[in-house]
């Protein structure tokens, strides 16, 4: 039974886990030679190298788990876990006659245990459910099922069995979005079924052969074809070992969201030099107006038929034989939606259909991109334009699609790793000095960015220490890698009772509370007394680019009289870095443990503006106001708190006020990267684009504001 067995692997993991670390804390040594490189991990495949400090960071985190923080921590997860462990044994009796009911007498699910290889990949209990069906900031709804195909062939055949069965379809990554868009909506006029794709999690390196020999010129140099449900920080340790980075790295990376899902959102994320996840070559499938499955393929393996094409994906080998990166040919292919597999003998004669669908080539005018064209000189380029923003229509369908497609694979480029890093942080007294700095020193010259250009207030500073501590704490205990697998705890737990409504939330707060900030004492100092930080990467990419930025940044430090300091090692540039990741998890937290409403803002101001926004009249002086940016692209993240007391309608009142002041007077483009959700109105242009893409309205509906009804009709009407 998936609802018991899945969970139950995870649980049990870090139940066991987390009980390894509690008994060898009396030999420090053992466990820090244990546990891996979780730390060390992270600050290579980040781009944070220390190639001299290994030692250094060896007794960094031997010293913090002898630690009575390091202690405390590690016991506070032990007894997490084990409650976790009770909790679930527990509630998972009480929901398995309601699965066997469902699996016996539900039709729809009689049709998908003739496609997915067993009951485990069917979630429909309530608590094993509830980490699908709620967002991580906002949204939730009810769904039929939660479907988790292990091949493409198996996706295409769970959306047609959706199509069949006239349900709606939420397509799904890791579901970290915070705006809604990869949950359903319980104003849904049809039932809805998510097909989750964390299981396709394949990545292959498109440049080297089976002996995992070099081939192919530059152009092809670093690129990987990405299955949909692989981790962004899983490509980035993937990455690593060949000495390469990812084309984004996101704030929730340490959740380790999917390719797709940054793809479908046009997420971009702190990499200054990169932008924002773009591809041309992507493989996705959408249902026609005459409700026929077409699969559009343009990954640059442009098979005759479906099924071999299905065949190749299959197998890693095949891929690199397959893959022409001067591929201008986008294949089609169209499935019939109605044919149904009553048995055995039909599924056979159903996957003979794929070898007999046969695809139509159509040539592109243009050779397709695996990056966003250009953005250095985009991004420095300081006129009245936006370095990126959710309704920008332009580029392949797939890409801010958000939902309105069943993305399955892409190919995306990478980039060398730089031979020496220098992690920074600054802290000036005045908004204008920060961004006199990015204008002089960061944004110089296109050839000259550093990878890495973030800012955030002194209140954000003040709200993770605050609310985000036990959070960091954990991140230094566990590592990057195996957070994730922690963070699913958390989200099996909130399924139970006892946890909802921010349960969990709240006890990290409350823990933050006595916690110091894991950051560099000097970082902690300057953050105390000046108002607005930069963190900033340098590096050498091989033509003096670190010792170029080095000296402008300094120059225009001192100009300002702002404060630096240089991370010493590898462990301190993790700590910075992860600090940045959390902020978004720490105000959520400090809302619920302070009792207080919050709202957010996700925007993208003019690449000349240099000014922060003033709130309206009709905005009372919040409790908190964080801003936290990727400040080379002029993207902000704003976190406003609120006096207890004030009702979801005022609140909606507030954030629709401001978003008006920032389209209006600000010129900002709403939302940036977070995608629309339900939190955004999509404009025009953006709305008329995804009707096309999904005409049957199947796929994600109400995204942006749009109807929730069968074919729009509603939009159709007019």
């Amino acid at each position: 039974m998936f609802a018991l067995r899945i969970p139950w692997k995870v649980l049990s993991r870090s139940v066991s886990a987390v009980g390894q670390r509690t008994a060898l804390l009396k030999n420090t040594s053992s466990f820090v030679n244990s546990r891996g490189n979780g730390l060390r991990h992270l600050a290579a495949s980040s781009s944070l190298q220390d190639h001299e400090g290994k030692h250094n960071r060896n007794e960094w985190e031997k010293n913090y788990l002898e630690s009575s923080i390091g202690k405390a921590v590690v016991a506070v997860l032990a007894a997490g876990g084990g409650y976790a462990y009770y909790n679930y044994a527990k509630q998972s009796q009480e929901e398995n006659a309601l699965r066997e009911r469902l699996f016996k007498e539900d039709p729809f699910i009689s049709d998908i245990l003739r496609i997915l290889p067993s009951e485990e990949n069917i979630v429909v209990s309530p608590s094993a459910a509830h980490a699908y069906l709620t967002g991580a900031r906002l949204g939730s709804g009810p769904a039929r099922a939660i479907l988790l195909p292990e091949s493409p062939a198996q996706a295409i055949e769970c959306l047609r069995a959706c199509v069949q069965h006239g349900l709606a379809v939420i397509i799904q990554g890791r579901n970290t979005g915070i705006t809604g868009g990869s949950v359903p909506r319980k104003e849904n006029d049809r039932e809805t079924v998510v097909i989750n794709l964390t299981k396709l999690n394949n990545i292959v390196p498109l440049y080297t052969d089976e002996n995992g020999q070099e081939k192919g010129g530059e152009e092809r140099k670093g690129q990987v074809l990405c299955m949909a449900g692989a981790g962004i920080g899983t490509l980035q340790r993937t990455l690593a070992t060949m000495n390469r980075n990812p084309h984004s790295v996101l704030g929730s990376l340490f959740l380790n969201p999917t390719v797709s899902g940054g793809i479908a959102f046009g997420s971009g994320g702190t990499l200054l030099r990169v932008g924002p996840s773009y591809t041309d070559r992507v493989l996705y499938v959408r249902v026609t107006e005459n409700n026929e499955i077409e699969v559009i393929n343009n990954l640059g393996i442009p098979t005759s038929n479906l099924g071999e094409l299905l065949n190749v994906l299959q197998d890693d080998g095949k891929i690199l034989n397959h893959y022409d990166d001067t591929s201008k040919v986008e294949m089609h292919y169209i499935l019939n939606s109605q044919r149904k597999a009553e048995s055995e003998e039909d599924t056979e004669e159903r996957a003979k259909e794929y070898f007999n669908t046969n695809g139509v080539a159509t040539h592109l005018n243009s050779q397709p991109q695996c990056r966003q064209a250009n953005y250095p000189q985009v991004v420095c380029n300081l006129d009245s334009g936006h370095s990126r923003f959710n309704a920008d229509t332009s580029g392949s369908p797939a890409v801010r699609s958000e939902g309105k497609c069943l993305i399955l694979a892409s190919v995306h480029d990478s980039y060398p790793a730089p031979s020496q890093t220098k992690l920074v942080w600054v802290g000036c007294k005045t908004f204008e000095d920060a961004a006199r700095i990015k204008r002089e020193a960061v944004l110089a010259t296109p050839q000259d960015l550093p990878v890495i250009c973030e800012y955030v207030d002194k209140e954000t500073v003040e709200v993770v220490r605050r609310s985000g501590s036990f959070l960091l704490h954990v991140l230094n205990i566990v590592g990057m890698k195996r957070l994730p697998s922690l963070w699913h705890v958390k989200e099996r737990l909130e399924g139970f009772s006892l946890f909802q409504g921010g349960a969990l939330d709240k006890i990290m707060h409350h823990l933050s509370g006595p916690l110091p900030v894991p950051l560099p004492s000097a970082v902690r100092g300057i953050s105390s007394r000046m108002d607005h930080n930069l963190i900033i990467q340098l590096a050498e990419f091989g033509d003096g680019e670190l010792v170029r930025q080095e000296e402008r940044l300094d120059k225009v430090i001192e100009a300002v009289g702002a404060e630096k300091y240089e991370c010493a090692n590898g462990s301190e540039s993790t700590q910075v870095f992860n600090f940045r990741l959390v902020v978004a998890v720490a105000f959520k937290s400090f809302c619920l443990g302070s009792n207080v409403p919050g709202v957010s803002f996700d925007y993208a101001l003019r690449k000349n503006d240099f000014t922060i926004p003033v709130l309206p009249d009709s905005i009372p002086t919040p409790l908190k106001r964080l801003r936290y940016m990727h400040f080379g692209c002029n993207v902000v993240h704003e976190d406003l708190a609120f006096e207890a007391g004030y009702t979801h309608e005022q609140l909606e009142e507030f954030k629709l006020a401001f978003k008006k002041h920032l389209e209006s007077v600000q010129g900002a483009r709403l939302p940036a990267e977070h995608g629309h959700g339900i939190e955004y109105k999509a404009p025009p242009q953006t709305i008329k684009r995804w009707m096309k893409l999904d005409p049957r309205n199947m796929f994600n509906p109400g995204v942006g504001h749009t109807s929730t009804a069968p074919n729009y009709k509603e939009e159709r009407k007019h």
